[in-house]
C-alpha cells in the first residue's frame, strides 16, 4: 500500500519561503490529481482524502500570499 503524503502543520508552513512553499504547493497538486484518478477508476477507498488534499493546497497558497 502507498504511503499517503504527510501535511504539514502551520508553524513549519510559515517557516518556509515562496521557493519552498512553491515546491510544496506543486507537490500537494500532484498529490491531488493522483487521488483523483485513483477515485475516477473506484480504486480510493477513502474519498474524504480528496476534500483534505483540497484544503491543504488552499491553505499553502494562503500562506503564499502572506509572505
Amino acid at each position: 500500500m502507498k504511503k499517503q503524503t504527510q501535511q504539514k502543520d502551520i508553524k513549519t508552513l510559515e517557516a518556509m519561503d515562496i521557493a519552498e512553499l512553491t515546491k510544496e504547493i506543486a507537490k500537494a497538486e500532484k498529490e491531488l490529481f493522483l487521488l483523483n484518478m485513483k477515485h475516477r477508476v473506484n480504486e480510493l477507498k477513502q474519498s474524504h482524502t480528496l476534500g483534505a488534499q483540497k484544503k491543504y493546497i488552499a491553505k499553502l497558497q494562503m500562506m503564499k500570499t502572506r509572505i
